[in-house]
């Protein structure tokens, strides 16, 4: 596949050398909308098992990874006046830093939670605009994009009795690298502000889903007056499991498939970064 895109990039760089009526480079920058995944589905299904235990207190949830930032460059050959190919680079991150609080009685547990995600896209897109006035137009690109994906995951869970810390947990999770294959689209309007640069406005999509997430993490903590100190490998599963009832989907990493009574839908999770992305920027024509 990696291949393909190589080739399909040399291709259509080609054929648009051999019409060009100019360049122009395009920079843009905003806000993505994400849809999470595993990663989101754990997120909710964690929050409602406590607050489905009778006699619990939730006070403070864990939050979604829902918000992320998008920066992107492109190199864009046309080859009419309607018409071109783009080359692009760009920056994606989302993170956040949750805690959910919970009480039963003199039990307390608190777990906090730092997933952090950054993507490099290469992206290949086509081209078109459409003119609807002397400074103004409609700009449409779509196309297939290589993601350079890094991810970190790093949690911390505390239980107390009272005023004494019973056992705590720090984990972190720094999986391999991936590189992924996704798609990319959208519109936007232009305002020409003279001959060679214009104001953009774009609402894109974009489908990215990064999954077999694997590599090196630690575990350190006690259980009372016991320490431990875990280092090792493992993967990212997402399973859903049954109390009275209900199943509630988690998160594990492990180096063995999750499996047991009351487990169901176990899969090497996956996190989404599909959404949709609100940008703007500038469009300089040469």
């Amino acid at each position: 596949m990696k291949k393909l895109f190589l080739i399909v990039v040399l291709c259509l760089s080609l054929t648009a050398a051999g019409f060009s009526m100019g360049f122009s480079i395009k920079a843009t920058g905003g806000l993505s909308m994400l849809f999470g995944g595993d990663y989101n589905a754990a997120v909710q299904g964690l929050n409602d098992y406590y607050h489905a235990i009778t006699g619990v207190t939730v006070n403070s949830e864990r939050s979604k990874l829902s918000l992320g930032l998008d920066f992107g460059a492109e190199f864009i050959l046309q080859f009419t006046d309607s018409m071109g190919v783009g080359l692009g680079l760009g920056y994606i991150t989302a993170s956040n830093d949750s805690t959910l609080a919970a009480h039963y009685g003199l039990i307390g547990i608190s777990g906090n939670y730092k997933p952090s995600v950054s993507v490099v896209p290469f992206t290949l897109n086509f081209h078109y605009f459409l003119p609807l006035g002397s400074s103004l137009r409609l700009h449409f690109f779509a196309g297939p994009g290589l993601f350079l994906a890094s991810i970190k995951y790093d949690s911390t869970v505390i239980l107390t009795a009272g005023a004494i810390e019973a056992a705590k947990g720090v984990q972190t999770f720094t999986p391999d690298n991936k590189l992924v294959f996704g798609f990319q689209g959208g519109f936007g309007v232009e305002f020409g502000l003279s001959r060679n640069i214009a104001l953009l406005l774009d609402v894109a999509g974009r489908y990215l889903s990064i999954s077999s997430i694997s590599g090196p993490g630690t575990l350190d903590g006690h259980e009372g007056l016991i320490p431990f100190h875990v280092v090792g490998t493992g993967t990212l599963y997402y399973y859903e499991h049954v109390a009275s009832g209900t199943y509630y989907g988690d998160l594990t990493v492990s180096d063995t498939v999750p499996s047991g009574g009351g487990l169901r839908n176990v899969r090497e999770a996956s996190i989404s970064l599909s959404g949709v992305q609100f940008q703007t920027g500038v469009r300089i024509s040469f």
